[in-house]
């Protein structure tokens, strides 16, 4: 399924540059880098070190979905003493921006077993190739197989805070 949508900001807690959050300086994805290995995905050898350790947030905006499938489930994963353990689906996809087409995998922690950093429910996270010049406010697609999601109509509005629960 193709899916089009911007680039907008997110927690940069995937990163480590978040200025709210500073219990991940290194990112979290960095942090969970070696417990996702031994479960059997590793960025690293995915990538072959051409990734970047943070998310690309799209905003699909008039979109809603939900996970169907998975090319990896990666189940109570305690990665970190500060938060319970979390659940995650790894699937692979692609990103296109200009006219580039970059591997990458959609990134999507289990709703069910996330302890913060909720998402809206039109925003889907994707980590990839480097992407030269993308910007926040970038528009971009992605290709992600069509057994592995489902989509339908969101009326966009949003509420002022999507966090539902405390962060910190």
């Amino acid at each position: 399924m193709k899916l089009h949508g911007q680039l907008i900001q997110g927690y940069r807690v995937d990163s480590g540059l978040s200025t709210r959050d500073m219990r991940f300086p290194q990112g979290t994805l960095r942090t969970q880098e070696p417990f996702f290995a031994a479960l059997g995905f590793s960025f690293e050898e995915y990538f072959g070190g051409r990734h970047v350790w943070g998310s690309l947030n799209m905003d699909l905006q008039t979109l809603a979905y939900r996970q169907k499938e998975s090319h990896w489930f990666l189940k109570n994963v305690n990665w970190t003493p500060l938060q319970p353990a979390e659940n995650f689906f790894i699937t692979r996809c692609s990103v296109m921006f200009g006219s580039n087409t970059y591997k990458a995998v959609w990134y999507n922690p289990d709703p069910a077993t996330k302890p913060n950093h909720f998402q809206y429910p039109t925003v889907i996270q994707f980590i990839a190739e480097r992407i030269p010049d993308i910007k926040y406010g970038d528009v971009f697609d992605a290709e992600v197989p069509d057994e592995c999601i489902e989509t339908w109509s969101h009326d966009g509005q949003r509420p002022e805070d999507p966090n539902l629960k405390p962060w910190l």
